[in-house]
């Protein structure tokens, strides 16, 4: 469960423009798509679904349901997402408006610093069995956390690294990712 006070979640409502179940300019098919890349969830699944089920009802439901670290990956974007599609646009924030996006920054911030890093897994695909699927997992120390979380906001790759997929654990969710744990791609 998100650590979100009831004034964040006023600030986050009016920045997403939440009124009336609606969730910025998105309609559900691309919502969908947006929470799926930036987070890796199905916004559609029923967990998500107490109320009228609209868009922004179940934003809502997923900030009570998912644990920080989640919720601060999917604000952050979604705050990106507004910067830049005032500057695709060609039009400036309002001062009001520009303070607001900070404030919600600030948001995401906080609730990625209440996720302690326990470990960074890198799984690495040997090149050079081919097919066969196997895979090693190294785990990789001494993890910034504040940096992790900006290099986890980028849309580029690294290049040269393409049999690797990393994984973070947190505080929040060391349990399901050792449960769920594979050492086969």
């Amino acid at each position: 469960m998100a650590d979100l006070h009831s004034l964040e979640k006023q600030k986050l409502e009016s920045l997403l423009r939440m009124k009336q179940g609606f969730l910025l300019n998105f309609t559900d098919v691309s919502l969908q798509a947006f929470v799926i890349k930036s987070v890796g969830l199905d916004f559609n699944h029923e967990k998500y679904r107490n109320g009228s089920g609209s868009k922004a009802s179940r934003m809502r439901e997923l900030w009570k349901v998912e644990p920080n670290f989640i919720v601060a990956k999917l604000i952050f974007d979604l705050c990106q997402y507004i910067k830049d599609l005032k500057e695709r646009k060609g039009e400036a924030l309002l001062p009001d408006e520009q303070r607001l996006l900070e404030e919600c920054f600030g948001i995401s911030r906080r609730l990625s610093n209440s996720a302690e890093v326990v470990a960074l897994l890198l799984k690495r695909k040997d090149p050079d069995k081919k097919g066969s699927g196997l895979s090693r997992v190294e785990v990789v120390e001494e993890v910034d956390t504040a940096g992790l979380f900006s290099a986890l906001s980028l849309e580029t790759q690294l290049t040269g690294r393409e049999n690797e997929t990393v994984f973070l654990i947190t505080n929040e969710n060391i349990m399901p990712f050792l449960k769920n744990l594979s050492f086969v791609s």
